[in-house]
């Protein structure tokens, strides 16, 4: 008897702890202390959701994010990574691909992105965006 209690209980025990582990892992988001100045929110430097004209093939896709916030956190996290645009087809962050390329991302127009209902932001141009190009960790304010 008292066999069939302690499988019970090691039965029971493991469920239990497997039930926390995965309730745990369902209400995991990013720590606010986690998220740079540049992607607290619409309107922060970093998510104006206006970006500068670039190709394709000067983006990439983060297939991970899920939402605009964490988009711009990823190419705040990647030192190379120029702007980012977030909209239903997912999160693209852009980088220079050649490497002395004769018009640079942050030489182009800026304006709206292409995506309907997407945002956006520049992270790393002189000028306008979150992060002078020269200094990968002061914010503009």
């Amino acid at each position: 008897m008292t066999q069939q209690i302690n499988s019970f209980l090691i039965v029971f025990l493991s469920y239990l702890l497997a039930l926390a582990i995965f309730a745990d892992a369902h209400n995991y988001k990013t720590s606010e202390y986690k998220i740079s100045p540049c992607c607290k929110a619409s309107g922060s430097p970093g998510w104006t959701n206006e970006m500068h004209h670039a190709t394709a093939e000067n983006s990439f896709p983060e297939l991970d994010v899920t939402t605009a916030q964490h988009c711009c956190q990823k190419c705040v996290e990647n030192l190379d990574c120029i702007q980012w645009v977030f909209g239903p087809g997912g999160c693209k962050t852009f980088f220079e691909r050649i490497p002395f390329p004769l018009v640079s991302i942050c030489s182009s127009s800026l304006g709206q992105p292409l995506i309907p209902d997407g945002d956006s932001g520049v992270i790393r141009c002189k000028d306008d965006g979150c992060y002078k190009s020269c200094e990968t960790h002061e914010p503009h304010e």
